[in-house]
């Protein structure tokens, strides 16, 4: 039975929601804003089950290429590059399964609110699928549509963090040829709690019901990182991500999930059989204008294969692994908990996150700023005593 002792070891991937015979788990939110599964005893029988899926119990594993590829490369196709968080390499291999009569599984935000796992075998359909959801999904029963598909000898490409693709793995328990992985380098996953303070702070600021909001719009460009906030009404706000009371507490890792700062998927070789990840700071031969740039990280045969049936779709430069790994770190390490998250959620229940955020990153005082100085230092020589 899986019983969460300390919180860093989950990472809510539902793989034992998902795998339980007698639907005795389900997950709940903390007050934290995370979901933690929680077993009904009482309809437990106890197989273990549960336990064998789960990905930070029983690592997963895939089988790896003797040495990885590294690719700067974005879409030749000036649209979807347009909408896609940074080159638009992902919709690429979308195709490259679609048009195999395959179907793809990725994330879509539905709502403001709430992201989740979706199923889709057009091309159309996956277009749901694109852009950035600084949001951790609900996974639902994707899962088992995935095992059937597969039975079913149907391609299948998964999308998702490395502790999903993992959970997946672990879901299905054994290799299947045709199941092709997608990992999204993954900076970790923000609290839904202070996600919904963030948006009530938006509709409280501008007076409006929040329709959806775009984590990485590029209208203006690549970089800087902006937010598209849009409205019922029809209008939208640009914002960004350094002046994001949402975006700039998350960068600076204030609300993190436990199991984020210590992921043992943030590693190399990846988990999935591609990766994909933000190209920022390469200076090679490719051109793009500031409309994005993507990491291709290829990782197995399998991989291999998926990469060089989109390569006359794509421009591309194979760079070397530390190029890489200097540009880009969670490729290879996971992120540091900041020194002030558990006194920043803590204050969230009775303060306005607009006020806290301001108190604690925005416009920090001189003497906060000190006093967080401090607490590093002495994090930093606990660690190494």
């Amino acid at each position: 039975m899986i019983q969460i002792k300390e919180k860093k070891n989950c990472c809510g991937c539902e793989a034992c929601l998902s795998i339980c015979p007698k639907s005795c788990i389900e997950m709940v939110e903390d007050s934290e804003g995370f979901r933690y599964p929680i077993v009904n005893e009482e309809k437990c029988i106890h197989c273990g089950l549960c336990e064998k899926v789960c990905p930070l119990i029983n690592s997963a594993q895939n089988t790896h290429l003797e040495e990885t590829e590294f690719y700067a490369a974005y879409n030749l196709d000036d649209d979807i590059l347009k909408e896609s968080s940074s080159g638009g390499i992902f919709f690429c291999l979308v195709k490259a399964i679609i048009q195999e009569s395959g179907v793809v599984y990725g994330v879509y935000q539905d709502s403001p609110l709430e992201v989740q796992f979706g199923r889709a075998d057009t091309i159309e359909d996956c277009k749901k699928f694109m852009g950035s959801k600084y949001l951790q999904a609900k996974v639902n029963k994707i899962y088992k549509s995935v095992l059937k598909d597969l039975k079913e000898e149907r391609k299948v490409l998964f999308s998702g963090t490395p502790c999903q693709i993992a959970a997946l793995y672990n879901f299905i328990g054994k290799n299947y040829e045709n199941l092709y992985t997608c990992d999204v380098v993954c900076h970790g996953v923000p609290s839904n709690m202070v996600y919904r303070q963030y948006i009530q702070y938006l509709q409280s600021k501008y007076q409006k019901k929040v329709k959806n909001i775009k984590f990485r719009d590029k209208s203006e460009g690549w970089a800087p990182n902006r937010l598209k906030i849009e409205f019922m009404d029809g209008t939208f706000v640009t914002v960004r991500s350094s002046d994001s009371i949402f975006q700039k507490g998350f960068l600076e890792n204030y609300y993190l999930r436990k199991s984020c700062y210590s992921c043992k998927y943030a590693k190399l070789p990846r988990i999935g059989d591609i990766s994909l990840a933000d190209f920022w700071g390469y200076d090679g031969n490719l051109e793009n204008e500031n409309r994005g740039l993507s990491i291709v990280i290829v990782s197995t045969e399998k991989g291999k294969m998926l990469f060089s049936q989109i390569t006359d779709k794509i421009e591309f430069h194979q760079v070397n692994q530390e190029y890489v790994t200097t540009r880009s770190r969670h490729v290879w390490i996971h992120p540091s908990q900041n020194v002030e998250r558990e006194e920043f959620l803590k204050k969230l229940n009775g303060i306005e996150f607009e006020k806290l955020a301001n108190r604690y990153y925005m416009n920090p005082t001189v003497w906060k700023k000190i006093r967080k100085k401090v607490k590093s230092l002495i994090g930093e020589h606990t660690r190494e005593s």
